[in-house]
């Protein structure tokens, strides 16, 4: 799905709305950690199956159902079982969050005594990226300053979902999104850089600039990309991927799931 903003003789200028796109645009992993099964949990399990096995390792267990449904992966239902005081072998993680996306585990979130124990499980060498240590093979991200940690199938491969910090870990109320879909104000096309990037920084939770091969049609000399994470449009918190040709906006790149297509499409109806 698109939608056409302005238009230039060069270049047009427009907004795109990817599905499943892969975290921090690595390759594709053969086998997420997840897939494979992971301290006695797998994406293989349905929540009946995943609440039977964290039963008898968690001090506390709630399961929230979310509806309407909100989550990008979730066409028809969303649930997320919340764990608190989970055991693993010796060690114990704070809290754990199970997303369920029509009744398939898609990606769990873990907080508290998390990074480490998670990141002990990666099959691969771990590599930084910004403040978070990842194993791409794995899907598994971490946060060692903040003591999260991400671990996703390959459907939740999706910039945004690995770095969404559950908000239902503290609390069973539905989490209030920004629902239009119009044009973000922040992207202002043919507007430079230099104007544009201290608003990205401001209503991102964190942003990355960095300078990348040519592709644009206009072949600009210089190609450039803010990635803007946790800007909040049409329902859920995004990743926004501003393009920019020798410090000008050109284009904008909005990823979204496919389990949420006709509720996009419904916003997009509603903005345009």
């Amino acid at each position: 799905m698109m939608v056409a903003s302005e238009l230039d003789p060069r270049v047009m200028r427009i907004i795109i709305l990817l599905v499943s796109v892969l975290c921090f645009q690595s390759g594709i992993a053969a086998t997420p950690i997840l897939e494979a099964g992971v301290a006695g949990l797998s994406s293989a399990d349905t929540l009946q199956e995943s609440l039977e096995k964290l039963e008898s390792r968690c001090e506390e267990i709630r399961n929230v159902a979310v509806v309407p449904p909100s989550f990008p992966l979730a066409k028809n239902q969303e649930n997320h079982l919340i764990c608190h005081g989970f055991s693993i072998g010796s060690e114990r993680v704070e809290s754990l969050a199970l997303t369920f996306a029509d009744d398939k585990l898609v990606m769990i979130f873990a907080e508290g005594h998390a990074a480490q124990v998670f990141l002990d499980f990666a099959s691969t060498p771990l590599k930084q990226y910004l403040q978070f240590t990842v194993s791409f093979n794995d899907l598994l991200i971490a946060d060692r300053d903040k003591d999260h940690a991400w671990l996703l199938t390959t459907p939740a491969a999706h910039p945004n979902l690995c770095l969404w910090a559950n908000p239902y870990i503290h609390g069973s109320e539905a989490a209030k999104y920004e629902n239009s879909a119009k044009i973000p104000d922040i992207l202002g096309f043919s507007k430079s850089l230099e104007e544009l990037r201290p608003l990205l920084e401001a209503q991102c939770a964190f942003t990355h600039l960095g300078t990348y091969k040519v592709w644009l049609l206009n072949q600009p000399e210089l190609q450039q990309q803010v990635d803007c994470f946790g800007y909040e449009f049409a329902g859920f918190p995004r990743k926004i991927e501003a393009v920019f040709g020798d410090g000008t906006l050109e284009q904008a790149w909005i990823l979204t799931g496919k389990g949420e297509e006709d509720r996009v499409r419904e916003a997009l109806i509603a903005a345009f």
